[in-house]
């Protein structure tokens, strides 16, 4: 692997654009070859582009097999993991890289460029209905934007996104942590719903009213 040649790839934001960074950011930090591994992609089951963290899963799974030749921990990995998605052309943020916890309940909290993660400890099953919206996206024009929101709010709509990611999510977040510890699972649902009934008083989600309203559910 040459770090030049895998930068570049991570860059031109092609699919293998994530992996290639993650290799990068492994090679400038590795102090040991790591020799020539492989990814034999011969199966793909997590959907692309649906607000899953695709591109984060990818990034921590082929950062969790290179540094099985080294010490590593979750942390570490997310670092990384965060630090390959940026070389790329999607910015994404830090959250994202919380699935290299895996099938593990922790909750991420973010002070300036403080971040710390608390493992949940969850008491019984919680079941939770996914369902896709069968919407187009863009993940790079949704994070320009979302970035254009901080630190100053230039017009109404960012003003209202400070707000409902500020306190109003905050205290809906806690509200969450708590229930989820003690297994309620519809305190989950009653708070679920004021999250967005607090979203549609400062922001727009018509795909999602769209679904909502369908007569049939």
């Amino acid at each position: 692997m040459e770090k030049q040649a895998l930068l570049l790839e991570a860059e031109s934001g092609r699919f293998f654009s994530y992996a290639a960074g993650i290799a990068y950011q492994f090679l400038v930090r590795a102090d040991r070859g790591v020799g020539r591994p492989e990814i034999d992609n011969y199966y793909t089951d997590l959907p692309i582009q649906k607000g899953l963290s695709s591109s984060a899963a990818i990034c921590v799974w082929w950062q969790g097999h290179l540094t099985k030749c080294i010490t590593s921990k979750c942390r570490e990995e997310m670092e990384i993991a965060y630090l390959a998605e940026i070389a790329t052309p999607s910015p994404c943020g830090r959250m994202d890289q919380a699935c290299a916890y895996g099938n593990r309940s922790i909750t991420v909290i973010f002070d300036g460029d403080r971040t710390d993660i608390i493992e949940l400890s969850v008491p019984k099953d919680l079941f939770f209905v996914i369902v896709d919206l069968g919407a187009r996206k863009n993940t790079q024009k949704i994070l320009k934007a979302l970035n254009e929101c901080y630190p100053f709010a230039y017009n109404q709509v960012q003003a209202n996104v400070q707000k409902y990611l500020g306190f109003i999510d905050y205290q809906i977040t806690q509200a969450a942590i708590r229930a989820i510890e003690k297994g309620q699972a519809q305190q989950i649902g009653i708070l679920i719903k004021q999250a967005q009934e607090e979203f549609d008083r400062h922001l727009t989600a018509p795909a999602l009213h769209q679904l909502l309203n369908h007569q049939p559910i």
